[in-house]
């Protein structure tokens, strides 16, 4: 009852703050996020004097995902760039967009007790509204998308590391077969990693970072894990002065 009441347009009159449904959709847990969470939105409502019902909605998550390109096509929007900022009747997508938007939306709340009209921006940025030129369709080609994941693989750190590895066992004096295997134990790890990130092993380690449990587990799985490979390399160091293999 009382949250209906600050709503009403007649609101100022009765000296209550307005209170604005914002709802963004983002990755949830990151610096982006954080920040406009944190900093941007409160300060917006300090400027404002409004007050904003945030609601935080995971676009990585498939249930987000669908949601919020639900959520603008019901408002005439195509969903171009995460972050997604809606307010009443707009939409703001992409950092850029957002911040240029996020005061003059809830200044306006403020002052009249209701969102501001439609604000169609330009499809540059980052908003732009469905049947427009927002609306030309994507196409997919086999060729330019294997390119860029080839083009993508080559990683000069990957590439350092092996030459510097199998240059450290060159000098070793390890033969060229056990070069050649720890070469291809190297590529196949690299493979392996990048093949799990692909399907979602970053997102499942963000979400599962939600749990404070889990969360301690593997801060202390990967401080163990840094002290031991720390150990090792200082152990190396002091073989190899000693003269030892």
């Amino acid at each position: 009852m009382m949250l209906a009441l600050v709503r009403a347009p007649w609101a100022q009159a009765l000296g209550l703050p307005a209170v604005v449904p914002v709802e963004y959709y983002g990755e949830i847990g990151c610096s982006h996020c954080d920040t406009f969470k944190d900093v941007e939105l409160p300060a917006a409502e300090r400027e404002t004097g409004a007050i904003a019902s945030l609601e935080l909605v995971d676009i990585l998550s498939t249930e987000g995902y669908e949601r919020c390109t639900k959520r603008l096509a019901g408002l005439g929007y195509d969903f171009t760039v995460f972050p997604v900022l809606v307010i009443g009747g707009n939409a703001y997508q992409g950092n850029a967009a957002i911040k240029a938007n996020l005061v003059p939306e809830l200044a306006y709340f403020a002052r009249h007790g209701r969102s501001r009209p439609r604000v169609d921006l330009p499809v540059a940025a980052g908003a732009g509204p469905a049947g427009q030129a927002g609306k030309a369709d994507m196409r997919w080609a086999i060729l330019p998308i294997v390119g860029a994941g080839l083009v993508d693989g080559i990683n000069p750190c990957a590439f350092t590391t092996l030459l510097f590895f199998l240059s450290y066992l060159s000098l070793r004096g390890r033969t060229r077969r056990r070069m050649a295997l720890a070469g291809m134990t190297f590529a196949a790890g690299v493979f392996v990693a990048y093949f799990m990130i692909g399907l979602g092993l970053f997102n499942a380690l963000r979400m599962g970072g939600r749990l404070p449990a889990l969360k301690l587990a593997l801060r202390v799985t990967v401080s163990a894990l840094t002290a031991g490979f720390l150990a090792l390399t200082v152990r190396d160091v002091v073989r190899m002065r000693q003269g030892k293999p």
